[in-house]
């Protein structure tokens, strides 16, 4: 009983961190383009929307 779930609660950490990981690699992807797109084009990333807040 324990163990079972102990089991089911590990299964669902790794499956969450899986999913946390891919977001990181989703994000750092998003971070290298944008970042070469400034290279590229001039435009300075401010971190600020067009609102003007984050």
């Amino acid at each position: 009983m324990i163990a079972d779930m102990r089991q089911e609660a590990d299964a669902k950490f790794r499956a969450k961190e899986q999913e946390l990981l891919g977001r990181i690699a989703e994000v750092e992807q998003t971070i290298e383009r944008l970042q070469r797109e400034e290279q590229t084009t001039g435009v300075l990333l401010t971190g600020r929307t067009a609102g003007g807040s984050r």
